[in-house]
């Protein structure tokens, strides 16, 4: 901080010389040529200006990862003492969505809208297993937001899992309702 306040100072010093030239001697100040420190004609850009321009960009770049990896830990910390986790969800319009919910060692699909309600149960150990790897924690950097931009989306996600398990549900709803009209039938005989 201190070097960034030495390389802006000596600009600013060079302006208070110039002014003070200026007061002391009125009749040299108009003649441009003669002026020590002149800013006027001093437009060129140095290789030293550009290293100061590097270097500072460089410390602000340090100081965004810096507070990053502090909100981080301090998320982590804050994560691990809660009992329930949402671990994700995606919108499916208006005012409703599907979430994945973690309450101590279950995983829940839950439907919000006007109400909330429990589409299924996680029970298999791989599917949670599998549900666990793809949501977990991973550390806040510069690299997972370039990663976040060149990689395709759709390729193993969230989107397409749910919709397997909307379709398995589907399945066990439509064999759910035929056994119930066989069993209608057969009491009505």
């Amino acid at each position: 901080m201190m070097a960034l306040v030495a390389i802006w100072g000596h600009t600013a010093l060079a302006v208070e010389d110039s002014t003070k030239f200026c007061i002391e001697n009125p009749d040299k100040c108009n003649q441009t040529d003669e002026t020590p420190g002149n800013l006027a004609g001093d437009t060129s850009v140095t290789f030293m200006d550009y290293v100061k321009m590097v270097g500072a960009l460089l410390f602000v770049i340090a100081l965004i990862y810096g507070l990053l990896k502090f909100i981080n830990q301090k998320g982590k910390s804050y994560q691990q003492s809660k009992l329930i986790h949402n671990l994700g969800g995606t919108t499916l319009g208006g005012n409703r969505s599907v979430q994945l919910i973690k309450v101590g060692d279950e995983i829940l699909v839950v439907g919000v809208g006007e109400n909330i309600q429990l589409l299924k149960e996680v029970e298999d150990p791989s599917q949670k297993e599998k549900i666990l790897s793809f949501y977990e924690d991973k550390p806040v950097s510069p690299a997972n937001w370039v990663s976040k931009f060149t990689t395709p989306k759709g390729t193993g996600s969230f989107q397409a899992h749910l919709k397997e398990q909307l379709e398995e549900m589907k399945r066990g709803r439509k064999t759910m309702l035929g056994e119930w009209k066989k069993k209608r039938d057969q009491s009505d005989e």
